[in-house]
């Protein structure tokens, strides 16, 4: 199931990690009077088909622009320095630089910037260490239908305008 909601991208993001890939959203362009700016996200994850699935959730919501993904550490530094997305979604686990480093990494260079964890890995003890690093939200995958848009919403609320 999962994989043939993915599949269209598959191709593309292997090849592309610009901005421009699939997962990137286009509508990232000057609001009409009377509307409210899109929340620019970033995605960060070592699975390119988790990758896709959350892109192509994500880009459901009206209110939400994916701006791109990186599939570490530290691409996701370098992308969300250029990019300056208002909300980061990070893994913890990655090969090159863990979640747990990158978020106060994150925060050094991009202090305004909201971060969701996003991850496998539920325990308790992650979520407090995530918290601990000041991470704004911690949303397991396994709920992330229920719980990812509004944790999304709050810390772009909470973070307010635009970097």
């Amino acid at each position: 199931m999962l994989s043939s909601i993915c599949l269209p991208f598959l191709d593309t993001f292997q090849n592309d990690r610009s901005p421009t890939a699939p997962w990137s959203d286009v509508r990232r362009t000057d609001s009409r009077e009377g509307e409210v700016d899109p929340i620019l996200v970033l995605l960060v994850d070592d699975n390119p088909v988790f990758l896709s699935i959350a892109a192509r959730f994500l880009r459901a919501c009206d209110d939400l622009v994916v701006l791109g993904a990186a599939d570490g550490g530290q691409e996701a530094l370098a992308k969300a320095w250029h990019l300056r997305p208002q909300v980061v979604l990070l893994d913890l686990r990655m090969p090159d630089l863990p979640g747990l480093e990158v978020i106060p990494l994150l925060r050094a260079i991009l202090p305004q910037v909201g971060i969701v964890v996003l991850t496998l890995l539920d325990g308790n003890s992650y979520r407090e260490a995530a918290l601990a690093a000041d991470a704004d939200e911690f949303v397991s995958k396994a709920f992330m239908d229920t719980d990812l848009l509004p944790a999304i919403r709050r810390v772009a609320h909470i973070h307010g305008e635009k970097p």
